[in-house]
C-alpha cells in the first residue's frame, strides 16, 4: 500500500483511537478489555483503525493475539510481571530512562499542565511515567487535534499540537518502548503481552516517522 498524503479529522480520530486502545491493553485488564480481546473485537479495531491512517499501517494481516491463554492466565500475566513487589518488567519509563526520578516526572508534568491537565488532585492512577498514562496524553493531543480540524481552526495550532506530540513521543515512549519490548522478549516468549508490545513497537516506530517528516507540517484543512 503506498503512503497515503495527511488530509481530514478521520485520519487524526484514528491515530488517536489507537492511542487508546494501547493505553488500555497496557492498563489492568478489566472485564470489558478482555472481553474484547477473547472475541477478537480488540484486533479487529487495530486493523480497522490502521486502515484509516496517513500512513501505511501497521498491523497488516494481523493474527488474533491470545494464543493459548485464558483469562486468568492474561489477568495473572499482568499482575505477576508488572505488578508485584519485585517487577520483572516495569511499565515505568523510569526503568529505561538515565533521567532521575526526579527530573523525568517534572518534565512529564509540564508536558501534561502546558496542556491543562492538573494532576495535583490526585486524580491520576498511576505514576506520570506509566506507560498508559504516557499513552492516554498522546490520545489527548491526537484528540485535541481532531476537534481542532473538525472545528476548522486555523493551520498555527494544529502545528502547534503536532509539535508537541512529536516532541512528546520522541522524548518519552518513542525512548523506551522498545527496551521494554526486549525486557519482555528476555523472559517471555508466548503472551498476549509480548505480541501487545511488538505492536506498540510498530505503532510508535510509524508515528515518530510520520510526526518527523517536514512534509507532513503542510496540514490539509479541508
Amino acid at each position: 500500500m503506498p503512503e497515503q498524503k495527511y488530509s481530514g479529522a478521520s485520519q487524526v480520530a484514528a491515530r488517536s483511537q489507537l492511542y487508546q486502545s494501547f493505553a488500555t491493553a497496557f492498563s489492568t485488564p478489566g472485564e470489558e478489555f478482555l472481553d474484547s480481546l477473547m472475541a477478537g473485537e480488540f484486533v479487529d479495531l487495530l486493523v480497522q483503525s490502521g486502515e484509516q491512517l496517513p500512513y501505511s499501517s501497521p498491523f497488516a494481516n494481523l493474527d488474533p493475539l491470545t494464543g493459548e491463554m485464558s483469562r486468568q492466565e492474561i489477568k495473572v500475566f499482568y499482575s505477576s510481571f508488572f505488578e508485584s513487589g519485585i517487577q520483572a518488567v516495569s511499565l515505568r519509563e523510569l526503568a529505561y530512562s538515565s533521567l532521575t526520578e526526579k527530573s523525568l516526572l517534572e518534565e512529564l508534568f509540564r508536558f501534561y499542565q502546558h496542556f491543562g491537565l492538573n494532576f495535583s488532585d490526585g486524580e491520576l492512577r498511576e505514576l506520570p511515567d506509566n506507560l498508559a498514562i504516557e499513552l492516554e496524553f498522546m490520545h489527548y493531543l491526537t484528540f485535541l487535534e481532531t476537534e481542532a480540524k473538525s472545528a476548522g481552526k486555523e493551520n498555527a495550532n494544529i502545528k502547534a499540537l503536532r509539535s508537541a506530540q512529536r516532541d512528546f513521543i520522541n522524548l518519552h515512549p518513542g525512548k523506551w518502548v522498545q527496551p521494554f519490548l526486549a525486557r519482555l522478549q528476555s523472559l517471555q516468549n508466548n503472551s498476549v503481552y509480548l505480541d501487545l508490545a511488538d505492536l506498540l513497537v510498530h505503532f510508535i516506530d510509524s508515528e515518530q516517522r510520520f510526526l518527523s517528516d517536514p512534509g507532513n507540517e503542510l496540514i490539509a484543512t479541508g
